[in-house]
């Protein structure tokens, strides 16, 4: 089931809304530190960076998270910031932060933890407005807003009809950055809600995104001849390190008994207030399990940066990359300022295999559970030679 409280609710009195704070925040906040914390390792220290130094700072748009979302994406800019040494006591760049939020209880409570911040009480719907003059209005299309990061948290489980989550996604797609915005989507680490993740990725694979040999699709809705719909540019991030069909998810919509899904886990320590409100007396850390993805728009890595996915990938993962690397004595080494982190090393955190499960430890060798490149499951065993 989704979660009982939506930050988009426009009816929400003073009790939900501090439920929401207390018992929603650090669950949502810890997931989405970790997915970004995920998201900075694969696209390395110029994406970032470069968001920093824009005029202005980077635009982020919270959807779901009625302000966790922000409150996560601040401390990375803060952890980047002292690693480039930003003066003690200067003002970080966190940019401008649009947070939606229905109710104005939420809305007063959240602005209490965020400064420079728009609560906006219903996403605007890109969809159905024109991005071209037409016959009827020769005007010049309407201004839209757009953010360079979008983290939409337990926005698809509420929504049933599979047709309006499509919509969804593809209305946060339209408000991204179209030179290099990231779209994160996250739901519950659970069956459904893995569910609702792997169709929203199969819907961008199939119709926003461009991949060798899927350019274009049909719009079987246009009733004109010119019905071939051209795909941008743009890749999938995190987790996966494939376009191709998702081996977990091998056929569309829900079934019953699924007992593999992807899913991660993230510990965080829950605060005093969180322990009394569920009457925990011993253990005062939580694992939530989230699914999530994260998509680029208008940049392909796969070309910029020619990084091989499929078979070759995983073939070369699975030899190894040891005799072509001698990695430095000093493991104080600066970290290079331009370019990815791992510029130095033979391989790109984007062709390498995902491990799905934690490994299994044995005597003499190590089992491996992995999603590859290739787009299959395998499981791999590791000897200590």
């Amino acid at each position: 089931l989704p979660i009982p409280l939506s930050a988009s609710q426009h009816f929400m009195g003073e009790m939900e809304s501090n439920a929401f704070l207390a018992v929603l925040y650090p669950g949502i906040y810890a997931s989405v530190t970790s997915i970004l914390v995920e998201v900075r390792k694969r696209l390395g220290t110029s994406w970032i960076r470069n968001l920093i130094s824009k005029e202005g700072g980077p635009r982020i748009l919270d959807v779901g998270g009625g302000g966790a979302s922000v409150l996560a994406w601040r401390d990375i800019i803060r952890a980047e910031c002292e690693a480039m040494g930003y003066p003690e006591h200067s003002p970080l760049p966190f940019g401008k932060s649009t947070v939606l939020a229905g109710a104005e209880n939420l809305q007063e409570r959240a602005s209490v933890l965020l400064e420079n911040t728009t609560f906006l009480p219903r996403l605007p719907d890109y969809v159905h407005v024109r991005s071209t003059p037409t016959v009827d209005d020769d005007r010049e299309p309407p201004k839209r807003k757009q953010f360079d990061i979008i983290i939409a948290a337990h926005s698809l489980l509420e929504i049933e009809e599979d047709y309006l989550r499509k919509h969804h996604v593809k209305n946060l797609w339209n408000m991204l950055d179209p030179n290099g915005g990231v779209l994160i989507l996250l739901e519950k680490g659970r069956q459904r809600g893995f569910e609702a993740i792997a169709g929203a990725r199969e819907m961008i694979l199939e119709r926003l995104i461009a991949s060798p040999g899927s350019t274009e699709y049909q719009d079987l809705l246009d009733t004109s001849q010119e019905s071939t719909v051209k795909k941008e540019k743009g890749m999938i991030i995190a987790p996966c390190t494939n376009h191709g069909r998702c081996p977990m998810y091998p056929f569309p919509g829900q079934s019953k008994g699924r007992s593999d899904y992807c899913h991660f886990e993230q510990r965080y320590i829950r605060p005093q207030y969180l322990q009394r409100i569920i009457g925990a007396k011993d253990r005062n850390h939580e694992d939530v399990a989230f699914s999530y993805i994260a998509v680029q728009r208008g940049v392909d890595l796969r070309q910029t940066e020619n990084i091989v996915q499929g078979k070759e990938a995983t073939d070369a993962a699975f030899k190894g990359f040891e005799h072509l690397q001698e990695w430095p004595e000093s493991k104080s080494k600066p970290e290079s300022s331009e370019g990815n982190d791992d510029s130095r090393t033979p391989f790109h955190p984007l062709a390498l295999p995902r491990t799905l499960y934690p490994p299994l430890k044995r005597r003499g060798h190590v089992i491996l559970d992995l999603c590859t490149p290739e787009a299959k499951i395998e499981r791999w065993i590791v000897p200590r030679s």
